[in-house]
């Protein structure tokens, strides 16, 4: 392995990718470049991927991972190379987003997926990420027509193109004639793929086989080698930095959904932005139920008013919800917090719980005419769909709930996915 990857004066900036094959054969990634990985299912693709997401979360990059998998199944899979995904993400190192699968989005028309790419393209220009490994991109070709496909694709590696992160989309194995032409256009638009295969007819077989296809820069011709599973699994040490790099905090998401008793507010929303204040961990509901339950034990006579506000993303059949359109949510309710609130995401269930301290009823209005604002200035051009999307509601002081657990039980898990 290169104990440390430098690119020669003049050249495009390299970077470790953190396998060996491609350190020691391409000298490591391009700034700015774009592969392609791509392997049958149990072929470690998925590992492949976690390792590259690993190596830039290491080398304190800004390190952006898109999935279609839930949360935490990625900090399984992630914990078996000894990566700790979960502590890592809620260190705020790296950022997790998640997208439709392919049988969320397969009956979408060819306009919905283009925006897709569009919205993705809009999600990196507000993060600015180093790196972005998106696990699965089969959803982002989910074209009818080969030809829209094609032109969709080069417009979204001509818009991410300035951006000078380092994109890996990761594939199936093409089955059929018309995945395999996706697969060879995709591989002749990009910088390089990364196939992987079994290396051997044993099912049982950890050994791999990895080539490497060059195309832009990579003067090597491709190069096979190969790659034992078992090597990975277990037995690499977590070196993951202690100290927090300075990115925004982690990316989640909570479910909340409205009913009779609470307010509801006549205008839900939607929203995105850049800069996000520091709160504590927004996936830890057993340290948000403490907090929130101080609250609730105020004494009468000291007792400093609160509002809870739920919001969720609205999957009514008359709705259209894009595959980000959660995150921008997020990301601007984040920003119209202060210091002394505080918020609990649920990424699965698409919803989130937001505690104003020292407010009233009557406030609330005011905080969703700054989100309102504030996704207006981000997206106008997604403004009135993102409007739309979501459904939320206001509860004064916790009332009529006796304490946080039952507000928590309410918003959140009466309404699962």
């Amino acid at each position: 392995m290169n104990p440390q990857i430098d690119s020669p004066p003049g050249f495009s900036p390299k970077h470790r990718s953190g396998i060996d094959v491609i350190d020691d054969t391409w000298g490591g990634l391009y700034r700015g470049g774009a592969y392609l990985l791509y392997g049958q299912e149990m072929s470690g693709r998925g590992l492949l991927a976690l390792m590259l997401t690993r190596t830039g979360v290491s080398r304190q990059e800004k390190t952006l991972l898109i999935s279609s998998d839930r949360q935490k199944d990625l900090f399984i899979q992630a914990a078996s190379i000894g990566f700790d995904l979960g502590a890592a993400h809620s260190a705020g190192k790296i950022r997790l987003m998640r997208v439709p699968t392919f049988a969320d989005i397969r009956h979408d028309n060819d306009e919905r997926v283009a925006q897709a790419l569009v919205d993705l393209v809009e999600i990196m220009v507000q993060y600015q990420p180093t790196r972005v490994v998106m696990s699965d991109f089969i959803p982002f070709i989910a074209f009818r027509s080969f030809q829209r496909f094609q032109i969709e694709f080069i417009r979204f590696l001509e818009r991410v193109d300035a951006l000078k992160s380092t994109i890996i989309l990761v594939m199936p194995e093409p089955g059929n004639r018309q995945s395999r032409e996706v697969i060879e256009f995709m591989g002749l638009k990009m910088t390089g793929s990364i196939h992987i295969e079994f290396a051997e007819q044993n099912s049982r077989s950890t050994k791999r086989r990895i080539s490497l296809i060059p195309h832009i820069g990579h003067i090597r011709h491709r190069v096979i080698d190969y790659w034992d599973l078992e090597d990975i699994v277990d037995n690499v040490p977590d070196n993951i930095p202690d100290q927090a790099v300075d990115e925004d905090p982690p990316t989640v998401s909570v479910s909340v959904p409205p009913r009779d008793q609470p307010v509801r507010h006549p205008d839900p929303v939607t929203l995105s932005v850049s800069e996000i204040p520091n709160l504590p961990d927004m996936m830890d509901r057993p340290s948000f139920q403490k907090r929130l339950q101080q609250k609730f034990d105020q004494p009468e006579a000291k007792k400093e008013p609160f509002l809870l506000l739920a919001m969720r993303m609205d999957r009514s059949t008359d709705k259209v919800i894009r595959p980000f359109d959660f995150d921008f949510l997020m990301d601007l309710v984040q920003v119209a917090l202060r210091p002394k609130d505080d918020m609990l995401v649920d990424l699965d269930n698409e919803g989130l719980i937001v505690c104003l301290a020292n407010s009233s009823a009557n406030e609330a209005q005011d905080f969703f005419t700054r989100l309102k604002t504030n996704l207006r200035k981000e997206s106008p051009q997604r403004a009135d769909h993102l409007l739309q999307s979501v459904t939320a509601i206001v509860v004064p002081d916790g009332k009529p709930f006796q304490s946080a657990a039952k507000f928590l039980q309410y918003a959140l898990d009466n309404y699962k996915k």
